[in-house]
């Protein structure tokens, strides 16, 4: 979403909604401005700075309801050294705290 324009990102949130039965759900993970304000520009392709807090409400003020939230879930970017084994992510995602993590995460159910 971040790549979009507020605007285009409302109308890519109304598409989903038309598209999803009633109940369905919308995942979104994506960089957490708050989280990495001085990395979160640095891709030249971010049109949107979004909070945690801000996207949810941003998706209320859209009539989706929120299911789940996390405003740290992964690394900032999965481009590293580090080993990226499956086994390593469930395990990181298992840690009551993830350091390095700069990517929330916000599940929403169509209205």
């Amino acid at each position: 979403m971040e790549h979009f324009t507020l605007e285009q990102g409302a109308a890519i949130l109304a598409e989903s909604a038309r598209v999803l039965h009633p109940g369905g759900r919308l995942i979104v993970m994506q960089p957490n401005f708050r989280l990495e304000p001085r990395r979160y520009f640095d891709d030249y392709t971010h049109r949107t700075a979004y909070t945690d807090a801000g996207f949810s409400d941003f998706l209320r003020s859209l009539g989706w309801k929120i299911v789940h939230a996390e405003p740290r879930f992964v690394p900032f970017s999965l481009k590293s050294r580090l080993p990226t084994a499956s086994w390593l992510v469930r395990l990181y995602l298992l840690l009551p705290f993830r350091p390095l993590a700069g990517q929330f995460l916000v599940v929403a159910e169509r209205p």
